[in-house]
């Protein structure tokens, strides 16, 4: 991932640019990059806004040409892992500004020259936690379809063809 839109280099000027009222201070980027400089969107978008002094080159990066590869359409709630192995985030959204800011095509189809947008699970932990049955409920649950289907079979055997 290149950068977090909330990263406090941009000093809130993402807030300005993607203003559509979602929360996206920890929403993390990375831009597909082909190894040329024209469709480096990381370091033209930041150097561009330039957000009060801004990060100025400190997101410029070629990535690795050729063998770089990028999410697309399709690929929302796919998994990253880290370098542990760990699931750290997952796939949420594509991004463009276009071809001044290094898009090939100018549409948002997952071409060079674009950002791919990811959310960090952990921000949202509690939730994730909360949602995984324990034990007991699992049981409880196998349980549960153990009995309806025992009743349903009681019940086939009682029905009569005559």
């Amino acid at each position: 991932m290149d950068f977090r839109l909330g990263d406090a280099r941009f000093n809130g000027g993402w807030d300005a640019i993607v203003d559509n009222g979602a929360e996206f201070d920890f929403s993390y980027v990375s831009d597909f990059d082909n190894g040329l400089a024209a469709n480096d969107t990381s370091c033209l978008t930041s150097q561009a806004t330039n957000f009060g002094g801004g990060p100025g080159t400190a997101f410029c990066d070629l990535g690795r040409g050729a063998r770089e590869v990028g999410v697309a359409g399709g690929d929302s709630g796919g998994p990253q892992f880290g370098a542990d192995g760990r699931l750290i985030s997952v796939t949420s959204y594509g991004l463009t500004f276009g071809a001044t800011f290094g898009d090939v095509d100018t549409r948002l189809n997952s071409s060079f020259g674009e950002f791919s947008g990811y959310v960090p699970l952990y921000i949202h932990e509690d939730f994730i936690s909360g949602a995984i049955p324990e034990p007991q409920s699992w049981a409880l649950m196998i349980l549960g379809f153990g009995l309806a289907g025992a009743g349903l079979r009681a019940r086939a055997r009682k029905v009569s063809f005559a």
